[in-house]
């Protein structure tokens, strides 16, 4: 019944566009509003809930989420009818997490703000990052990213845009900020091209307040359009410099599709942007999808130096004692939590020769990062989701690439919106899915994906637990490296020192002598797991937000297990 409807959706838009119906993207069919109990699959170490479905198909566009308002947002995107026709789309949706409305709506916005607007304008196959969680950027992709900053003639260049995502999901608190994007583009190719660069890295770099993105294409049919160059844009007022940074080492080979992270650990040295898989580029079958994982280390110098650190990872290539292997990626999502120290990954295409592999993954994937500043360690993929639940679960959940890296710090869980995939991989999608690690058995069974943000909830609720369900197994906990009994867990708190130049003196001295009273005392770092000395206590006392100044009400003090 699922891919009937998705098939429907896209007949009824085919028809738009050829009735000339198509000057914002066309009609929209009425958003699918969920029942009480939405779908749910659970894989025994995560939960897939599904949320309701946006109003239209939709793959390669942008999305957003506060996750102190649990509003999320999907933007742009395009649908292909055929092998030589793909629209592109300017349409915002979004959706308040409370389980009040359950359904998306649409968001309208001006035409001088946001995407190019019109018949087959918008902005598609970017990447959707976030430096605060209450903005998102586009970093450029095509079709109309821009709104004529770029390309003045067509309005179909790339640039960056900054969304604005509040306490509602309509256009009062969901909001492009005016006047953003970018300044003249630096002389060279993303210039020449009008900043069309599509299925490209970025992340966001906080301790140097930048953008670090590069790498993606400028045509993804031709391999030799692919690029290896890395940038990095800093803000000034609205809008954001771009210059080429010259990354030291032996670079990667020119490839798109690639996801990024950054990843800082002051307790260990780790600073940079890790990357993983992508695809050299080209039509079909050529090309070769990269089985790799690098790593641009900006813990000695600003301009980094790359790191191949593939070998690393002992089960990337090479089966673990479960007959597990990571395999090679592109175009999926990925996302690293500081207060754990997991990178994950989920969904995108992947290789179907590994064991419960596919083509286009399922799949939620995570490594501990804890160690990485040590080059002498092994990190190790841990498979929570697997890259073939599609056909484990009769189509129920379909594996997609060219979705946006868009997750919940504070619930743990990790969005996938629309994307595309099907049995000629051009099928676009319209369903959306909040997927749940560590969350298994009755947890999953009766999970709420409203709960959090349901009137009369209380404030800062912990992300569920899993809970064991008589005569079932229970989610065996990943083994501790230290042997023996683990030692009593420190519940000092101590005060990070980027705190004391954001909050007064008297503030952080009450908040350190009534530790108890702080969201987050005696949590581990990792609430879904037990604590042990990979997974301790929460002693850093630092603001919910640091980029913001100390106020009592409104960005108060909290405890994590590092310091930003």
């Amino acid at each position: 019944m699922h891919r009937v409807y998705l098939r429907g959706l896209l007949v009824a838009t085919a028809a738009a566009v050829v009735g000339g119906f198509l000057a914002r993207g066309g009609p929209a069919p009425d958003a699918r509003a969920q029942g009480t109990t939405p779908e749910r699959y659970d894989t025994g170490k995560a939960c897939y809930v599904r949320l309701p479905d946006m109003p239209a198909t939709r793959y390669g566009g942008f999305g957003g989420y506060n996750p102190n308002t649990g509003v999320l947002v999907y933007a742009g995107g395009g649908d292909k009818f055929g092998d030589n026709k793909t629209f592109t789309y300017s349409d915002m949706y979004s959706l308040k997490l409370d389980g009040v409305k359950n359904v998306w709506q649409t968001v309208p916005y001006g035409s001088q703000v946001g995407y190019a607007t019109g018949q087959d304008k918008g902005c598609r196959e970017g990447v959707a990052i976030t430096a605060n969680w209450t903005n998102w950027l586009s970093v450029f992709g095509k079709g109309g990213c821009d709104n004529g900053n770029v390309d003045t003639a067509k309005k179909a260049g790339g640039d960056i845009k900054e969304l604005a995502i509040g306490e509602t999901a309509t256009s009062s608190g969901v909001r492009w900020v005016p006047n953003s994007g970018v300044n003249p583009l630096p002389n060279g190719l993303l210039k020449d091209n009008k900043g069309k660069l599509a299925r490209l890295f970025a992340a966001y770099d906080s301790q140097r307040s930048r953008i670090i993105f590069g790498q993606g294409t400028y045509n993804d049919e031709v391999e030799t359009q692919s690029q290896d160059i890395v940038y990095a844009a800093t803000k000034s007022g609205a809008t954001w410099n771009v210059n080429q940074l010259s990354v030291g080492g032996a670079k990667p080979t020119p490839r798109m599709g690639s996801c990024a992270a950054y990843v800082y650990d002051k307790d260990t040295g780790a600073d940079g942007v890790i990357v993983l898989g992508g695809h050299s580029g080209g039509i079909g079958a050529t090309g070769t999808t990269f089985n790799e994982v690098w790593w641009i280390d900006f813990s000695k110098n600003r301009s980094g130096t790359w790191q191949e650190i593939t070998s690393r990872f002992a089960n990337q290539s090479a089966p673990d004692a479960d007959g597990l292997s990571m395999g090679y990626r592109r175009e999926g999502a990925c996302a690293y939590d500081a207060d754990t120290k997991m990178f994950y990954s989920w969904f995108g295409r992947a290789n179907s020769k590994v064991k419960d592999g596919a083509s286009h993954s399922t799949g939620l994937w995570r490594a501990s990062l804890a160690t990485l500043a040590d080059s002498s360690t092994q990190l190790h993929w841990e498979r929570l989701g697997a890259d073939n639940l599609e056909k484990t679960t009769t189509g129920q959940i379909m594996g997609r690439r060219l979705i946006p890296s868009v997750w919940d710090p504070k619930n743990k869980r990790f969005f996938v919106l629309g994307g595309r995939g099907g049995v000629d991989g051009l099928e676009a999608f319209a369903d959306a899915w909040a997927v749940y690690p560590d969350v298994t058995g009755d947890a999953c069974a009766t999970l709420d994906p409203y709960a959090p943000f349901r009137p009369g909830a209380p404030t800062d609720m912990p992300p569920p637990t899993n809970t064991p369900v008589p005569g079932q197994p229970t989610t065996t906990p990943r083994p501790s490296p230290t042997q023996g009994a683990l030692p009593t867990p420190d519940g000092s708190v101590l005060a990070c020192a980027s705190l004391e130049v954001k909050a007064p003196a008297a503030a952080i001295a009450q908040a350190l002598s009534a530790p108890a009273s702080l969201n987050g005392y005696m949590m581990p770092c990792n609430p879904n797991v037990p604590i042990s000395p990979v997974n301790p206590l929460r002693r850093y006392l630092t603001l919910r937000n640091i980029n913001l100044p100390y106020h009592p009400l409104y960005n108060g003090m909290i405890l994590r297990c590092g310091c930003q």
